[in-house]
């Protein structure tokens, strides 16, 4: 049997299926409830009809299905097998890369402080040197202004952090929750499960223990072959 032979129903079958199907559907449609015997005749339609249909649909599909499934996590099982290695190790490389160019950065703003501070006190240096020297040949006025002028330090050239070709990094911020009964309404969710949970066992008394729901039934059909 090839691999599509086994994910695949028997065309003939399969066109039996389609023929029944589309028989079953018309006569479905066609059903109308006004009368208590009509709703009798609707009931064994679909507990005897319909529910024959769909077992023998599953009869005849359900082993592909199960085929198709086991195939599909055998070659998923197989992919991972071999890309885990390498994806663990292109992890472990990205990180490696990571915390080199974020300490590279955080070392060249510092020498970027350090240098800038340098210059700002060299031009200090050389403003009071210029108001002492202004003053020592009497030109009190020009020596004052010299010494309010505002600091204008030289630009201080620093390299930026090194790039490589097909690889770059990127800051992005993300959280972790330090305190759940703090976080703002407006960024959390209704516990539905739970909230379906308690409605489906107190019915409408649920609405006043949760508060901000409106309790309703659903009436909900269900049948059974035979």
């Amino acid at each position: 049997m090839t691999e599509d032979q086994a994910t695949a129903a028997p065309a003939a079958e399969v066109e039996r299926i389609k023929t029944t199907v589309t028989d079953v559907v018309r006569e479905a449609s066609a059903i109308a409830i006004t009368t208590d015997e009509e709703l009798q005749v609707a009931a064994e339609f679909l507990r005897v009809r319909v529910k024959a249909v769909l077992k023998e649909i599953d009869l005849t599909f359900d082993p592909i299905v199960r085929r198709a499934h086991e195939t599909h996590k055998e070659a998923l099982a197989q992919k991972a097998r071999h890309a885990g290695p390498l994806l663990a190790a292109e992890k472990a490389l990205k990180r490696v890369i990571g915390d080199y160019q974020a300490a590279e950065k955080r070392r060249l703003a510092e020498e970027r402080r350090r240098l800038e501070a340098e210059a700002r006190e060299t031009a200090e240096r050389e403003r009071l040197a210029e108001a002492e020297r202004l003053e020592a040949e009497g030109h009190t006025e020009e020596a004052e202004a010299a010494l309010n002028a505002p600091i204008i330090p030289e630009a201080v050239p620093v390299r930026e952090a090194a790039t490589v070709r097909g690889v770059s990094t990127r800051v992005v911020w993300k959280f972790r929750i330090i305190n759940a009964d703090l976080v703002g309404r407006d960024f959390c969710s209704p516990n539905e499960p739970a909230i379906a949970s308690l409605v489906g066992k107190m019915g409408e008394k649920a609405a006043g223990i949760i508060g901000g729901i409106e309790v309703y039934q659903d009436t909900v059909v269900s049948s059974r072959a035979g």
